[in-house]
């Protein structure tokens, strides 16, 4: 049993010992306005103050901290100058960083209530932002050290909630009764898949189900032309990472530990890891559709106006190949997903995504459900 003193108030605390104070705010006490981010100590989203200092909560161990001061964003009220600044001054956006960075704000103020740019920029450091570029949060922490907010623009009608915490991200709801999910995953680049072996998974206590490609065969995509996905590989994998199979159990740690006891057997295949190797070994292919040709997925040529024109009178022609690899939006949320029966019986999904009709759309085609459910 643990004794934590948080935001001066002393909790009695039963957890396993592989918890960190991440897990212990946050599944044990409720304190979700700590975020949870990377679980690597980088990104800084479960920044709490430790005797006034900030700490990443994620890679701290509980018992380490026992007879120390933890303060929590939940300990810093909403008219706090270091809040009405952040609201009033567009340093609030997405929300998910906020917290920890007006815990990293008020820990500098305290320390230095009159600091200058170069020393809010080294405070704020240990935590990522994705959303504003760092420009308001800066001009943010300068308000608050005068005391004085400057709107910028006219404040969110959510900032001041994010702000303290109590903006509610998909991870942070816990239903009562809530299993959870982790998923089997791929090892190779390319490969056949022999047989997945979930019979020592299936058997720990604390499992209640396991799912493989066969379970859901239907496929999906995101464009009409593009409906060649499996939710789980089936036959192959083509990237590593891909799902393989699911794991549903009473809780987070027995689903870890089932991934773990789950057998695939692969057979490999020579990989694809560049465009051009995709244009010239047509021997190899990774989609085995025959809609389309070889590894090309689409070939798209664009001309505009008179192109033989324009290559005429230019003075000068350049001419080279352009590589534009894809990019990752980055949020620094968690990808999570809370699904639920109503009582209407309808499929009830809360998910950290920007783009709720596709998901719709797509888990009504691959469950065998109507869209109204």
């Amino acid at each position: 049993m643990l004794s934590l003193n948080i935001n001066g108030k002393v909790y009695s605390v039963d957890c396993p010992p592989h918890f960190t104070l991440l897990e212990v705010l946050r599944e044990k006490l409720g304190l979700t306005g700590t975020k949870h981010g990377c679980e690597l100590g980088e990104c800084g989203m479960c920044t709490v103050l430790i005797d006034g200092k900030p700490s990443l909560s994620c890679i701290v161990l509980p018992h380490l901290v026992q007879g120390h001061a933890i303060r929590t964003i939940e300990d810093i009220p909403p008219d706090h100058p270091v809040i009405q600044a952040f609201s009033a001054s567009g340093a609030v956006q997405c929300g998910y960083c906020t917290p920890a960075m007006v815990l990293s704000a008020v820990a500098l103020l305290e320390k230095n209530p009159a600091p200058d740019v170069e020393e809010i920029k080294r405070s704020l450091a240990s935590v990522l932002c994705r959303c504003t570029g760092y420009a308001s949060i800066v001009q943010a922490v300068q308000f608050a050290s005068r005391k004085s907010v400057s709107l910028m623009e006219p404040p969110r009608a959510d900032a001041v909630e994010k702000a303290t915490g109590k903006g509610m991200y998909t991870d942070d709801f816990l239903l009562p009764g809530t299993v959870f999910g982790r998923l089997k995953r791929s090892i190779y680049p390319h490969a056949l898949i022999k047989k997945i072996s979930y019979e020592k998974a299936l058997a720990l206590p604390g499992v209640l189900k396991v799912l493989t490609g066969e379970d859901l065969p239907e496929k999906y995509g995101i464009l009409p032309v593009t409906q060649d996905e499996n939710a789980l590989a089936r036959e192959k994998v083509r990237y590593v990472g891909e799902p393989v199979a699911a794991v549903v159990a009473v809780d987070e740690h027995t689903a870890d530990e089932a991934v773990k006891l789950i057998e695939v057997e692969y057979e490999p295949l020579p990989p694809i890891l560049s465009v051009p190797d995709a244009v010239e070994k047509s021997d190899v292919r990774v989609h085995s559709s025959e809609k389309f040709s070889g590894n090309a997925h689409r070939v798209v040529s664009l001309d505009f106006g008179d192109v033989e024109k324009g290559f005429r009178e230019a003075d000068e022609i350049f001419e080279d190949t352009f590589y534009y690899a894809g990019s990752t939006h980055l949020p620094m949320e968690q990808h999570s997903v809370l699904a639920f029966v109503d009582e209407e019986e309808r499929l009830v999904v809360y998910t950290s995504q920007q783009a709720p009709h596709y998901v719709h759309r797509i888990l009504a085609k691959v469950l065998g459900l109507p869209e109204e459910k």
